[in-house]
């Protein structure tokens, strides 16, 4: 028997890869899938109150700078009563792209009324274009509210582009994932999740700015590409602060150290290996960012009388994922294959260990799909699966 094995790469934890599968499988067809995302971000003027340090916008150049993956792609559009600006999906492992991407998203200000059916009608036009799987973010601090609006657009306009909307993404399998932002929601975030349950999209809510990091993060099912830790979040007397944090036992190719804080943050950086790193800082908030994963790390920064300071600890890995088996795949019969884990230096780490991985094969010519038992084992993950019919198969694998 030929040993047949695939190479496949992590996309946001989400796995994509084709399979031609007959009576007696010969050959094997592996396809790569952008992951297209347009944050559609409301930038009206009660933003202004909602997020007065303007945090949400640093949050996303931070967010963008972490993200890794040659099939991830992030555009931006934002809106008010009108289009402000917007930029089409990029490359995020492009530094140029990357780089004129957060120009886009630090030059915008927060003013006007709102009208989230424009922004998201403009949103899934950006994505029009796209080729792979698509999705909307849509952030916002409330619903639309066109009353002192000067576009002669009317709430009803905007209701409609909605539903036009909905039901485009509800065919083309786009989902809308929706941020209900601010104190104040009433029966805002309870719109924003009818429009996220429709198109099987996840429903979100942050009080704060900073609570959205963890939000960012969760919205791809990175979970296991990205670890987000939160490691403070308290009001602290002035002085000097320090926190001892280990690392869990897991192993990344690279960390970030994040800081938020409602006042200007003063000195903060890491010690690691007896070294000590200064942040990268501007006004409200600070970035340390690490190579590795290291034996010993502290925190320490400075801060003020009653300053509310937020910390996260971002790892990122860099695995990818080997699938093979033995032998022939036959129709309505159980086919057992293996799920090994490769860093870059092509050695199996253990930290892929410790989650409850699930998986599913489905089929690209119909909703068909095909459950996989999956089992823990020390040299992977041991799957089962029993195919129905031939054709091309896609495989979901998450933890």
């Amino acid at each position: 028997m030929r040993k047949r094995m695939i190479c496949v790469t992590v996309m946001s934890l989400l796995l994509f890869y084709l399979v031609s599968i007959h009576c007696r499988a010969e050959e094997i067809a592996m396809a790569k899938e952008d992951l297209n995302i347009v944050f559609a971000v409301d930038h009206s003027g009660s933003m202004n109150e909602q997020d007065a340090g303007r945090i949400i916008p640093k949050l996303l150049q931070i967010f963008t700078d972490t993200l890794r993956g040659e099939n991830i792609k992030i555009g931006y559009l934002a809106y008010n009563d009108t289009i402000i600006s917007e930029r089409a999906p990029v490359a995020v492992d492009q530094e140029e792209q990357r780089r004129l991407l957060k120009q886009t998203i630090a030059e915008v200000e927060n003013r006007g009324e709102t009208d989230i059916g424009l922004g998201l009608k403009e949103a899934c036009q950006m994505l029009a274009s796209c080729s792979g799987k698509k999705m909307v973010v849509l952030i916002s601090d409330g619903e639309t509210d066109l009353t002192r609006s000067q576009t002669g657009r009317t709430e009803e306009d905007s209701e409609r582009d909605i539903e036009d909307v909905v039901q485009l993404c509800q065919e083309e399998g786009t989902p809308i994932v929706t941020v209900a932002f601010g104190r104040e929601y009433e029966g805002e975030e309870a719109a924003l999740k009818r429009i996220a349950d429709r198109t099987g999209g996840e429903s979100y809510e942050a009080d704060r700015p900073e609570e959205l990091i963890s939000i960012l993060y969760d919205l791809f099912h990175t979970d296991f590409s990205y670890s987000v830790r939160e490691i403070t979040d308290s009001v602290y007397d002035g002085g000097s602060q320090r926190i001892n944090c280990g690392t869990d036992g897991m192993n990344y190719d690279e960390m970030t150290v994040l800081f938020f804080s409602d006042q200007e943050i003063q000195e903060a950086g890491v010690i690691s290996g007896g070294s000590r790193i200064l942040s990268e800082r501007k006004d409200n908030y600070a970035v340390v960012k690490l190579s590795g994963t290291p034996d010993d790390l502290a925190i320490e920064f400075e801060t003020k009388q009653k300053q509310q300071i937020s910390i996260f600890l971002v790892g990122r890995r860099n695995i990818t994922p080997v699938v093979e088996w033995d032998g022939d795949i036959y129709k309505n019969k159980e086919t057992a294959f293996v799920i090994r884990f490769a860093d870059d230096r092509g050695k199996q780490p253990a930290s892929y260990t410790g989650f409850n991985w699930t998986a599913e094969f489905q089929s690209m010519i119909d909703d068909t799909s095909v459950p996989v038992d999956l089992e823990m084992t020390e040299n992977g993950l041991l799957g089962k699966a029993t195919f129905g019919g031939s054709g091309k198969y896609r495989l979901y694998l998450a933890a």
